[in-house]
């Protein structure tokens, strides 16, 4: 009897072990799964205040789908609570983005962080002072070798004078679509690289510069580019004077001449 015994013991031991091993299983799958779909909601949402147009709603769209599958009830719902009026754009818009983000952090096991800075590494650091800008366009003029080519032609000549004009009255707009050109033609240089092309700017940039496409400086310049174009998000038409405008529709210009020129190569 006592072996009996000794031995239904191993069996429900071995059971409750393994039904423990799949249990643990399901839930790391769960939480991988949420984790990739808040990541993707996030990296969304900074595009579509970024100006990336329909295909980055479309992938918001997909990543809160999956956050519904796989969040719990109290994620669910601080992001329903976004969703009713999803914009980073107002203050109450951030503000139910930001409850939602806690949400997500505590359904993930994470300490509460605090709002400050969760506010600044989600919408920046505030508005578009002059420092600012002339440290991002600084940068994006240092790094392009043939800056003094602002004015070559290109491909997009029409719709930068288009910009160009748009700048006077929507200036925050006019920055917004530039670099839309800019993103364009990083993916249209990675898809002849056969690279991914739904990767942020500067993601295809670097991955350009490796495939040898591109020259390190003009990564930096895209880099510069991506900070201006952070600072008119956040700011908008009242903080994104018409100067800066067209000064950011010149530097775009320059990218993109530098963009059309493979790396000039150093062998013979």
């Amino acid at each position: 009897m006592s072996s009996l015994i000794g031995l239904l013991g191993v069996v429900v031991g071995v059971g409750l072990g393994a039904w423990l091993t799949r249990r643990h299983a399901r839930r790391a799958q769960a939480e991988r799964l949420l984790v990739e779909a808040l990541n993707d909601a996030v990296a969304a949402i900074a595009n579509v205040a970024g100006g990336a147009g329909p295909e980055a709603q479309r992938q918001y769209a997909s990543a809160v789908s999956r956050v519904a599958l796989h969040g719990s009830p109290e994620v669910i719902a601080a992001f329903r609570g976004f969703q009713d009026d999803a914009t980073t754009a107002t203050d109450s818009g951030r503000a139910r983005l930001m409850l939602a983000i806690h949400a997500a952090r505590s359904e993930l096991g994470h300490r509460v962080a605090a709002d400050d800075d969760l506010a600044v590494l989600l919408f920046g650091t505030g508005p578009v002072d002059v420092e600012s800008w002339a440290r991002a366009s600084g940068q994006v003029g240092s790094s392009v070798a043939a800056l003094e080519a602002a004015g070559a032609s290109t491909e997009q000549d029409d719709a930068l004078a288009q910009l160009a004009e748009l700048a006077e009255g929507a200036p925050a707009t006019a920055v917004l679509s530039s670099f839309g050109l800019i993103e364009e033609e990083l993916r249209r240089i990675a898809a002849s690289a056969g690279l991914p092309t739904g990767a942020p700017a500067a993601a295809l940039a670097d991955m350009a510069a490796r495939a040898g496409r591109i020259t390190p400086e003009t990564v930096s310049a895209v880099r510069g580019l991506v900070a201006l174009r952070n600072l008119a998000a956040h700011g908008g038409d009242e903080e994104v004077t018409a100067a800066r405008a067209r000064e950011y529709v010149a530097l775009v210009q320059a990218v993109l001449f530098a963009l059309s020129r493979p790396p000039r190569s150093d062998t013979p």
